[in-house]
């Protein structure tokens, strides 16, 4: 995965870059690359081009900011010099500053759909090449739980955890009570949580879903694909 921006990659540099790139994707038979821009649109349109020349795949990562874009034409750009569009459909709380992330979800159903109907909008062809993501993982507050941590987690307080079903997000919370008083708050997916996006992503006729990441998941997900 490549992280390029405008103070790093530019019209002077980019045919030494892309060279970089295919010279290391034929040392190691690199299919392709997936790549996240951040202000530098014209430059990833210049590489990708570059780069599908030698035969190579360019996937696009999506935030949640550029799922929602106020330029249609800009957004073409991007889908066009993409195998693929990658929408990073997790961390909803810690990306956006106006949540409070201790009683927030990772991944609500209502915001992931929308961002979907967004994109089809300016274009239903993209589709096909657009996917949305499933966290392997979840959150407590700032802390990120990997299924290992949650297991320790929810050994340690087993007998004061709530689990509740939110209708609206579709999505679990692992509640932690003292004499009755809220002390932690944890969201993280559940077989449920897996299945209700698997239908979404069927519900739009999506080229698919990814993982991030396989490490990171109660191994009894892997069942669920």
């Amino acid at each position: 995965r490549l992280l390029i921006s405008s103070d790093i990659i530019n019209s002077g540099n980019i045919d030494q870059i892309s060279n970089k790139l295919i010279e290391l994707a034929s040392n190691y038979s690199f299919s392709g690359y997936t790549i996240e821009q951040r202000n530098a649109l014209e430059s990833f349109h210049l590489l990708s081009k570059l780069l599908k020349k030698r035969g190579l795949k360019v996937i696009m990562v999506l935030s949640y900011i550029s799922m929602n874009p106020k330029d249609a034409e800009s957004f073409k750009i991007i889908a066009s010099s993409s195998h693929r569009l990658l929408f990073m459909s997790y961390d909803y709380s810690q990306s956006r500053p106006d949540v409070d992330i201790s009683k927030s979800f990772n991944a609500p159903y209502p915001w992931i759909e929308s961002s979907i109907q967004s994109i089809l909008q300016i274009d239903s062809n993209l589709a096909s090449k657009l996917m949305i993501g499933l966290p392997m993982y979840g959150w407590k507050d700032k802390e990120a739980m990997i299924g290992q941590t949650m297991i320790i987690w929810l050994a340690k307080h087993s007998e004061s955890i709530e689990i509740v079903w939110d209708k609206k997000a579709k999505e679990h919370l692992f509640i932690y009570k003292l004499n009755n008083v809220i002390k932690e708050v944890s969201s993280y997916p559940t077989s449920l949580f897996i299945s209700k996006r698997l239908e979404l992503s069927l519900k739009y006729k999506l080229a698919g879903v990814f993982l991030w990441e396989i490490g990171q998941m109660m191994t009894y997900f892997i069942d669920m694909f």
